[in-house]
């Protein structure tokens, strides 16, 4: 059965890390309903379609992130691939919001993955900081 998109309404919750396992690495620094990030990747929250599994990004291979600012038609998605090289995450509260919350991450492959944040300064700053490390 497909999976809804709309954030909640199927069983598919942010990972959280194991408070006995927790290493530096599963320390969560940035969490919103879209995004996960952690220290040495970011989990990209309602990736695939339909299934609604998360896409996990080492930061080692991202080459650039970047706020979301095409404005065209059809270059952003609800869910999945639009008229161009990125793969939209979900987030059915597109368009006007993706303007204001999308992110793109390009590692260098076909497709770029584009996701939503709740806080883009704060998810675009601490994964470029975390890129020079």
């Amino acid at each position: 059965a497909a999976a809804s998109c709309q954030h909640g309404n199927i069983m598919a919750t942010p990972s959280e890390p194991a408070a006995a396992a927790t290493t530096d690495k599963d320390q969560v620094l940035y969490q919103d309903k879209y995004c996960t990030v952690f220290s040495d990747r970011i989990k990209i929250g309602w990736y695939f379609f339909p299934s609604a599994f998360s896409k996990t990004v080492p930061l080692k291979e991202i080459k650039s992130i970047e706020p979301w600012r095409d404005e065209e038609s059809f270059t952003t998605k609800a869910w999945g691939m639009a008229l161009n090289d990125v793969w939209w995450a979900c987030d059915m509260a597109i368009p006007s919001k993706r303007l204001q919350r999308g992110v793109v991450i390009d590692v260098g492959k076909w497709p770029r993955k584009g996701f939503s944040c709740e806080d883009r300064a704060k998810v675009i700053n601490l994964v470029t900081k975390l890129m020079g490390s």
